[in-house]
């Protein structure tokens, strides 16, 4: 039987991991941590044949952490080394690196008890026409958010991951990643590269929700979502624990909670709602956010720009080791393409 995953893109903090968390409730599905396995595992992709033996079982080991410990762990795979080398005995039919892959997403799910496996790595939006060339029988749910919730939510990751005792580095990561500008271009690459692989693929292989209608009508959401990943709607999707979220009092709770829609509106300044929508208006209009025509502060403005240059540079540091190629990586995510 053909290998068909289900990948969850979007915009980073646009509801991805929530999205996860709720589908992987059903009994029948397991979406895994953020693999990255197109950028983190890029050098190992394009060499795989010529791997040594050792190397496949590293590799391997660096899947297991991230699926078991998460995506800000990733260089402490010695701990699964044992487990790594039995399954690399498992899987000698593995020699691709799309049918390891393949074989390790499989085998999470089945840990879980779970015959329906997938992915929530939001960059992977960027990656779709890669993806279908490794499994063509993959399907895409990208998740859509306002972008001044998206800027919100990206400006307080970093408390969210100090208060979830992360990596150091992850924290200190998550705070020099945001600035309302790059997170609003981001934001606008995100939308175009999922307009662009709605408009190439068929309703069966892409499927678009809004956070929004999520956390509004998530029952007749999600009866559509079923619908499009072939299985029945269950109840028990709606029972989700809150985790890493941007705001304080939301973790820990359950349930899909509305009210998170928006905070934005008395948390951002003045300034980052007029950077956002300078940016984003017309296109965030035309997925259905009304801007506020809000004016900036020139000094918080001036600060900003100011702060931009080593923003950049600090960002583009700490995220080296996620990015694989970083001039392919910045190509793909902040540099226009045409349809």
């Amino acid at each position: 039987m053909s290998f068909s995953p289900i990948f969850i893109v979007g915009n980073s903090r646009s509801g991805t991991t929530l999205l996860a968390r709720v589908l992987s409730k059903h009994t029948q599905v397991h979406i895994l941590n953020e693999t990255h396995f197109l950028t983190s595992y890029e050098e190992q992709r394009k060499s795989f044949v010529q791997l040594e033996q050792q190397e496949k079982i590293d590799l391997i080991n660096l899947f297991l952490t991230v699926e078991y410990k998460g995506i800000n762990y990733q260089n402490k795979h010695h701990e699964y080394s044992k487990e790594a080398k039995d399954l690399f005995a498992r899987c000698a039919e593995c020699k691709t690196f799309p049918s390891l892959i393949a074989f390790l997403f499989k085998y999470a799910g089945e840990k879980k008890g779970k015959t329906i496996c997938g992915d929530q790595t939001p960059a992977h939006i960027f990656y779709t026409e890669d993806i279908l060339k490794f499994f063509p029988n993959a399907k895409f749910i990208n998740i859509v958010r306002d972008p001044r919730a998206v800027l919100l939510s990206q400006k307080n990751k970093w408390k969210a991951a100090k208060k979830m005792h992360q990596p150091l580095r992850e924290v200190v990561r998550a705070f020099f990643n945001y600035h309302p500008i790059t997170t609003s271009l981001l934001w606008k690459r995100g939308i175009e590269a999922g307009t662009r692989a709605q408009s190439d693929l068929s309703p069966n292989v892409f499927h678009t929700i809004q956070f929004e209608q999520l956390l509004e009508d998530s029952e007749a959401v999600l009866q559509k979502l079923c619908s499009f990943i072939e299985v029945e709607f269950e109840s028990g999707m709606l029972d989700v624990n809150v985790s890493m979220s941007s705001n304080e009092t939301d973790e820990g709770k359950k349930g899909i909670r509305r009210e998170v829609m928006n905070h934005w509106r008395k948390r951002l300044s003045e300034t980052e709602i007029f950077i956002s929508e300078r940016i984003n208006g017309e296109l965030a209009e035309k997925e259905g956010y009304q801007r506020t025509h809000v004016k900036a502060g020139i000094f918080s403005l001036l600060s900003y720009s100011c702060y931009f240059p080593i923003h950049l540079v600090m960002a583009f540091l700490f995220n080296m080791s996620r990015t694989g190629n970083p001039i392919s990586y910045i190509s793909k995510k902040m540099i226009p393409h045409n349809h």
